[in-house]
């Protein structure tokens, strides 16, 4: 994972938080290490949110018969409630 730079080995199943900026896009861009040993984009993009939402970045093995890529990764925002915070 790289996000704004800053570059974090994540092992498969953990997690990781950072903080992000309401109202500011920030860059993130996810890899996974092929079978040569070399480390190959899988997703590229920036996270987006208002003040109230979070951003969840799922990274998850690709299934299929023969996928492009051994990873995916989707964006999603939610709001969160206040009270809960």
């Amino acid at each position: 994972i790289v996000f704004e730079g800053d570059k974090t080995a994540l092992p498969a199943g953990k997690t990781w938080q950072r903080p992000v900026a309401p109202g500011k896009d920030s860059t993130i861009q996810v890899g996974a290490v092929d079978a040569a040993g070399n480390l190959r984009r899988v997703h590229s993009g920036s996270v987006f949110q208002n003040v109230g939402e979070r951003t969840l970045v799922a990274v998850y093995k690709a299934d299929g018969v023969d996928p492009r890529r051994a990873l995916k990764a989707v964006v999603q925002r939610e709001a969160v409630d206040p009270a809960r915070r």
